[in-house]
């Protein structure tokens, strides 16, 4: 789920223009609604303890055990709660935002940088609008002055919900989205060119660790947007002891929580997204391989419709969470899975990729052979660098 779409190109025009948009679209939001509801206990249960702790209401290991205690021992009490619901929400068009421009990219022929910034505004967008009210209402349903435990009317409470706490939602909802969404992509470039890791290792450690960090700083700003609300009256001093006071446990237990929301989550997105592009493609442009040349004539002719299954597995296993893959990335993926150092990859060698990639995948050394076919362009049964590259940049 990287946050500035795939440096090297994307789906021939013609394997787009056979898969209809409609599907793909429907398909990218039930990835991102699916990614969510998987997160969304673990995200609600943390949620609900950091704003009843900040509140003051119970400890955080109590608010913890009792969030908790709830799912396991009240599930469908909780699937009825409107708590829960406004955490798929927020996640799920969030993801489900994400998934949609990148499909709204691709066939737009957009570049690296417009897709950034596009991706960027409109994931922050829907994310902020969604995320702001969904952290009112959690701050009125168990901050220090919910309606049931102080005994007034929600339109009560509604009216004392200070601007200034919608603020500070606003601009820690930025640094969220920069850290899930655009971060991960400087940070894999960093480690790769750095240490070598391999491109798939830094994604993931990447996509794990920067939003789970970033709450070093979000969650200072979300406890004063909590306090704005818990006691607007406070001084200053007051606001500095009373942020203090929750920050330590609050950060900690936050940085689980955005480990599950866009670490595991984006993850999970990030795969469930790749299998439906490759099943649309094997879907929508299986009649016209099989309508297409011979495999000799596809040698010479380089046809999208024949190739373009085989590009997706090439970008599948150089970047599995879709960062975008830089010249260096290429280098580093080529040097490692090249074990011989004979310039060129062999069916065994890709095989050896598909496996750290993709585990024990069936039909692997099929892919494999298909794999070679689609870039070997001398013909010799092994794929070099730079046939490679001109594979993946289309030339």
């Amino acid at each position: 789920m990287g946050g500035g779409g795939a440096a090297s190109p994307d789906r021939p025009p013609e394997v787009l223009a056979a898969v209809p948009a409609s599907v793909e679209t429907a398909l990218a939001i039930g990835s991102g609604c699916a990614a969510a509801t998987a997160m969304a206990p673990f995200i609600l249960t943390i949620d609900r303890a950091v704003t009843e702790f900040a509140a003051g209401r119970s400890g955080m290991f109590t608010a913890l055990r009792n969030a908790t205690s709830d799912i396991l021992m009240r599930p469908g009490q909780v699937l009825r709660s409107p708590a829960l619901w406004m955490v798929i929400g927020v996640y799920g068009s969030t993801y489900a935002a994400a998934n949609v421009i990148d499909e709204v990219c691709e066939r737009a022929g957009a570049s690296k940088q417009q897709h950034t910034v596009v991706k960027l505004a409109g994931v922050t967008a829907v994310n902020m609008s969604a995320g702001m009210a969904k952290d009112a209402a959690f701050a009125k349903m168990f901050g220090k002055d919910s309606a049931v435990a102080a005994g007034k009317k929600a339109s009560e409470v509604a009216r004392r919900t200070p601007l200034s706490m919608y603020g500070l939602f606003a601009f820690r909802d930025v640094l969220t989205i920069g850290a899930g969404f655009v971060v991960p992509q400087l940070v894999t470039e960093m480690l790769v060119q750095s240490t070598g890791m391999d491109s798939g290792k830094a994604a993931q450690t990447s996509q794990l660790g920067s939003p789970m960090f970033m709450q070093c700083i979000c969650t200072p700003v979300h406890l004063l947007a909590l306090d704005m609300f818990n006691a607007p009256k406070a001084t200053a001093m007051e606001r500095v002891s009373n942020v203090w006071r929750s920050c330590p446990q609050s950060t900690l237990t936050r940085m689980f929580r955005f480990l599950c929301a866009y670490g595991i989550g984006g993850i999970m997105n990030a795969n469930l997204t790749t299998w439906h592009r490759r099943w649309s493609m094997e879907r929508y442009c299986d009649d016209l391989v099989k309508a297409g040349p011979s495999q000799q004539e596809r040698k010479s002719s380089g046809s999208p419709f024949l190739t373009s299954h085989f590009v997706q597995l090439w970008m599948d296993a150089l970047d599995p969470l879709h960062h975008g893959l830089t010249e260096a990335d290429l280098d580093i993926f080529f040097a490692k899975a090249d074990v011989n150092h004979d310039g060129k990859l062999s069916e065994e060698e890709i095989i050896r990729v598909l496996n750290d990639s993709f585990g024990d995948i069936p039909a692997k050394r099929k892919a494999a052979h298909e794999m070679v076919l689609a870039a070997d362009r001398t013909h010799d049964g092994m794929v070099s660098l730079r046939e490679l590259k001109k594979l993946l940049n289309g030339s």
